[in-house]
């Protein structure tokens, strides 16, 4: 299901504007629940503005460049060659991103006052609680004649902050990013009205943990930086997908997204990506399209 938000007055597109930049700058700010597998594998945006608009369902709708992403089995329909490129962005919970980014600000000060202390505290008494996720989708790709070589990727910001009435006085931010980038092969077949198609992904993947403590024991404000470590890793995945063209306009298509499980990073940051299905179904009238798609059907 899509929301769609109306923005009016230039404080609110100046707001949007903001936000927007955070988000391609930095995703690593946005604070939320940690993300699930399968949101890191697949990404919640995704590529094309077109199938975006539409709530993501591509899997019926995969006839266009950007096929590796939803469904590589649309491949197999498309004309002549194509270099598209595409790069989506968003922000839950908008209203609060502005007071995130301040407490960072502050957290990363390595001599905080008390007025910063208490600037700190009451951020993270307003918006302790409220999840707030930055995504970022990259997309591009070189496609034609039934094949593809594409790169996308998916950054989520993950976190969480915490405020200790004491005494002493502790306010703590915890900010984990996840980031991932796909090398994918494509290719497709089938004749008629039943195509196939499969995506060979490399995948590379880091890990990028950060931690502060802020302490205020009533007379002096001192910062704690946790040491953390960067995690890099690599894996290999395969997708395959299949489309049906049924009669007047309807089309099927189905994904199964990483059907070997491939894991990435190890001890609690581990990432394993499990086998997925996304199923989908659309109807092309002349006047317009109805589409309907069912994601990680397999995802608890």
């Amino acid at each position: 299901m899509s929301k769609i938000y109306k923005i009016g007055g230039m404080r609110r597109v100046k707001k949007f504007l903001v936000v927007f930049v955070l988000a391609l700058a930095v995703p690593w700010v946005a604070i939320s629940a940690p993300p699930t597998p399968s949101q890191i594998g697949t990404g919640i945006m995704g590529a094309d503005a077109g199938i975006v608009a539409m709530g993501g369902a591509g899997v019926a709708l995969c006839d266009t460049p950007y096929a590796p992403f939803w469904n590589p089995a649309g491949l197999a329909l498309l004309k002549g060659f194509h270099m598209p490129f595409s790069i989506s962005a968003r922000v839950e919970n908008i209203e609060t991103v502005e007071d995130w980014s301040d407490l960072l600000d502050i957290l990363d000060k390595d001599n905080p006052t008390v007025d910063d202390f208490n600037t700190a505290r009451d951020i993270a008494k307003k918006v302790s609680g409220k999840a707030v996720l930055g995504e970022i989708n990259p997309f591009f790709a070189l496609s034609g004649n039934r094949f593809a070589i594409s790169g996308y990727g998916v950054g989520i910001g993950s976190g969480w902050v915490n405020y200790e009435a004491g005494p002493p006085e502790v306010v703590s931010g915890d900010v984990a990013g996840y980031y991932l980038t796909n090398l994918t092969f494509s290719f497709a077949g089938g004749k008629g009205n039943r195509f196939w198609g499969m995506n060979l992904r490399s995948i590379k993947g880091k890990y990028s943990p950060y931690e502060r403590r802020l302490t205020y024991d009533g007379v002096d404000v001192s910062v704690t930086p946790n040491p953390y470590k960067e995690e890099t890793d690599s894996a290999f995945s395969l997708d395959y997908g299949l489309l049906w063209l049924g009669k007047d306009g309807t089309r099927y298509g189905l994904v199964l997204r990483n059907i070997n499980s491939p894991k990435l990073f190890s001890g609690t940051n581990e990432l394993k990506l499990d086998m997925d299905m996304d199923v989908g179904v659309a109807k092309i009238y002349p006047q317009g399209i109805i589409a309907a798609q069912w994601t990680n059907m397999f995802t608890k």
